[in-house]
């Protein structure tokens, strides 16, 4: 984000994007690196985790508002999905979580 907020790198957008508001999302693994991004940089405002597994530490505050999409929960599904994802998105200051 600092580097855009440059300039950088060059193009169509350079000096066009408002990146006071941003969100990070992503599919899959792309997925659980948005919330993991999040958790590391205050300046994301929001994330969309389509189907992200959380791996490593479920722990550490993420303050951002959070849309998980998620596949249907099967007998084929990793056991730990659900209750990882749950972890990582149960925080004290949520106003409104729901699991469906």
């Amino acid at each position: 984000l600092t580097r855009m907020d440059r300039g950088e790198p060059g193009g169509t957008l350079a000096g066009r994007l408002d990146t006071g508001r941003v969100a990070v999302a992503g599919h899959s693994i792309g997925g659980a690196a948005a919330l993991q991004a999040a958790r590391q940089d205050r300046r994301f405002d929001a994330v969309i985790d389509l189907d992200g597994f959380p791996h490593g530490p479920t722990g550490g505050h993420l303050g951002q508002p959070v849309l998980a999409l998620t596949q249907e929960i099967g007998p084929g599904t990793d056991p730990d999905y659900l209750p990882r994802l749950t972890r990582v998105l149960e925080l004290d200051a949520a106003t409104n979580y729901r699991l469906t």
